[in-house]
């Protein structure tokens, strides 16, 4: 258990993450009839910056797919919005990863997240669109393991222009 007085940003997060959890199972992704754009990995924390580059995020899915209705993941919870996700995604559906700069072994725990999201994900047909990132792999055995597999999870995922209808964005 986190001690809240020795670590109080932990044990805080921790109790934010069980209400999360919980309102996943109050209002589930169950199945629609409407186009979907899961957008994964939107921040929790208070950094403005981040939560710009959601709201931005946001604004543009609604002005270039209105038709679509959005479905916020908030970092952490990915792999329990997979298991719910994976066996009602619809073929016209499209799985986004936010945007910004944690991509690399500083913030290491984002890139794990966003590998695992494009990983459980590039079997499908479905489009997979990361915002634009900037990362940072350090020159260390951590940053060099996380940069090969960084390479290998998403170019799993890249396909070629000869096959438009299958065209993601990866970057």
């Amino acid at each position: 258990m986190i001690n809240k007085y020795l670590n109080p940003s932990k044990y805080y997060r921790g109790i934010q993450d069980v209400f999360l959890r919980i309102l996943q199972v109050k209002y589930p992704l169950g199945k629609s009839n409407k186009k979907r754009i899961y957008l994964f990995s939107v921040p929790l924390h208070d950094n403005l910056g981040d939560q710009a580059i959601v709201y931005a995020q946001l604004e543009f899915l609604k002005n270039v797919a209105p038709n679509y209705e959005i479905k916020i993941i908030y970092e952490g919870l990915y792999d329990s919005a997979i298991e719910k996700i994976s066996g009602r995604l619809q073929k016209d559906d499209i799985i986004a990863i936010h945007g910004g700069g944690n991509m690399g072994d500083v913030w290491e725990n984002y890139e794990v997240e966003r590998q695992f999201i494009v990983s459980a994900f590039a079997s499908t047909t479905n489009k997979i669109i990361s915002f634009p990132q900037s990362y940072n792999f350090t020159s260390t055995i951590k940053g060099d393991t996380l940069r090969n597999q960084a390479k290998n999870v998403y170019s799993l995922s890249l396909i070629h222009i000869s096959e438009p209808t299958r065209l993601r964005c990866i970057a």
